[in-house]
C-alpha cells in the first residue's frame, strides 16, 4: 500500500462559526457605510494623535467609554488603508441595531470572531475541526458494527473510541495514542474569501416540549418557550444564492509498515474510500433524520430542514458525497462522539436556518 492524496470540496449550505474564543469589541472594530473594518489599533491611535491629538486626549481623559467608542467611529477614515486589516460588507438592518446598542452603554457589543491565520488575517476552516466531525461518524458506524457499549457516564469515552479503532492496548489497558488511524488522516486547513464573511445576530431559541407528542419516547417542538430568544452576534462564514465551494486536498499516509488500525479502516486503500464515505453519509443522515422529526412542526426552521432533507437525496446515488456539519450550533449529537440519548432543548439559528451544514465531495477519479 502507497500513502495517497484526494481532492475535495465543501458547498456551504447554511451559514457557519468556526471560533477562536476571542470576541470582537468597540475598540477592535468600527462600521462605516455598512462596511465592518477590524482595526489596527496601534496604527489608529498613532493617526488619531497626527490628525486629532487635542480631541482624542480630551475624549480619553475624560473616559466615557461610549464617547471614546464615538469618537472612534467619527474619526476613522477607510482611506488610511494602514488603520485596518480588513473589512467587509453587513447588512444595514444588523449594523444599525448593533451600533444601538453599543451607543446606549447598556451592551459591551462583543462579536465572536471567527477563526483566521494571524499574517494575512483570511478566515478559514481548520482541517482538525473537519476530521473531527468524520471521526465522529466513522466511530458511530463501527460502534454499530461492533456493538461496542459506551460507558452512559461519559460523553467522550477514549476507551471505546480505542478499542473502536483498534489502538487500544489490552495488556496495558491504555490507549496507544501513537497509533489511532486517524493520526495517519491529514485534512488540510481551507481558507477562504474575506468577502464569504459577515457579522450576523445569532439567536438561541429555547425550545418548548409539546404535552402530547406523536410518539412518546421522542420529544417534539412546535414552539419557541415565551422567554425571549438570546441573541449573540457572531462573525459567520454565508452560504449564497450562487453555490460557494471550497476547495481543499485528504492525505491518507497508508504504508505496508503502519498501524493495523489505519488498514482496518481503509482495507484496500484508495479503493476502500467508497466504504468510507458511505459510513459518513449514513451518520449524519441518521442524524438529520432524528433531528428533522423531533422538529417536523416547528415552523421557523421547516424550511431549512426541507432544504437539507432535498440535499440528503440528491446524494443518496452518489458516492463520492456526504453531507456533514462543521463548528458552533452543530450540537452534541453530531460533533462529538456521544451516543447518548441527547435532545438538546433549544436551538441556535440566524435568519431561520441552522448552522454549519456542508456537502463534501471527494475527487475519487484522480
Amino acid at each position: 500500500m502507497k500513502p495517497f492524496k484526494i481532492p475535495y470540496s465543501l458547498t456551504i449550505i447554511t451559514p457557519f462559526h468556526i471560533g477562536t474564543g476571542e470576541e470582537l469589541d468597540p475598540f477592535t472594530i468600527v462600521i462605516k457605510d455598512n462596511y465592518l473594518y477590524r482595526l489596527n489599533q496601534l496604527e489608529f491611535i498613532h493617526y488619531l494623535l497626527q490628525e486629532k491629538e487635542k480631541e482624542f486626549q480630551k475624549v480619553m481623559y475624560v473616559g466615557n467609554i461610549v464617547a471614546i467608542q464615538q469618537f472612534f467611529q467619527e474619526n476613522f477614515n477607510p482611506e488610511v488603508k494602514d488603520t485596518w486589516f480588513y473589512h467587509y460588507l453587513i447588512n444595514k438592518n444588523i449594523a444599525d441595531e448593533y451600533i444601538k446598542k453599543t451607543s446606549s452603554g447598556d451592551n459591551q457589543g462583543l462579536i465572536k470572531e471567527f477563526i483566521r491565520n494571524t499574517a494575512l488575517y483570511q478566515p478559514y476552516i481548520p482541517g482538525s475541526s473537519i476530521k473531527g466531525s468524520i471521526r465522529t461518524a466513522i466511530l458511530s458506524s463501527l460502534q454499530d458494527s461492533k456493538k461496542v457499549k459506551l460507558n452512559q457516564e461519559k460523553s467522550n469515552d477514549s476507551e471505546v473510541q480505542a478499542i473502536l479503532l483498534d489502538y487500544w492496548n489490552s495488556e496495558k489497558k491504555v490507549a496507544d495514542i501513537p497509533s489511532d488511524p486517524f493520526k495517519f488522516i491529514k485534512f488540510a486547513d481551507i481558507p477562504f474569501k474575506n468577502d464569504w464573511i459577515s457579522f450576523s445576530k445569532v439567536e438561541i431559541k429555547n425550545l418548548t416540549a409539546d404535552e402530547k407528542p406523536k410518539n412518546p419516547q421522542i420529544p417534539s417542538y412546535t414552539k419557541s418557550s415565551k422567554e425571549p430568544a438570546i441573541p449573540i452576534f457572531m462573525e459567520l462564514g454565508l452560504s449564497a444564492k450562487e453555490p460557494r465551494i471550497l476547495h481543499s486536498e485528504l492525505t491518507i499516509n497508508i504504508t505496508d509498515n503502519n498501524n493495523p488500525g489505519i488498514k482496518k479502516l481503509l482495507p484496500k486503500g484508495k479503493a476502500s474510500m467508497t466504504d468510507f464515505i458511505q459510513m459518513i453519509k449514513d451518520y449524519y443522515k441518521t442524524q438529520f433524520d432524528k433531528e428533522k422529526n423531533v422538529m417536523a412542526n416547528f415552523q421557523p426552521l421547516k424550511n431549512a430542514y426541507d432544504i437539507l432533507a432535498d440535499y440528503f437525496k440528491v446524494i443518496e446515488q452518489k458516492e463520492n458525497e456526504c453531507i456533514i456539519r462543521l463548528g458552533f450550533g452543530s450540537g452534541q449529537n453530531y460533533c462529538t462522539y456521544a451516543m447518548l440519548n441527547y435532545s438538546p432543548k433549544s436551538r441556535k439559528v440566524v435568519q431561520n436556518l441552522p448552522l454549519g451544514w456542508f456537502k463534501m465531495t471527494f475527487d475519487l477519479k484522480q
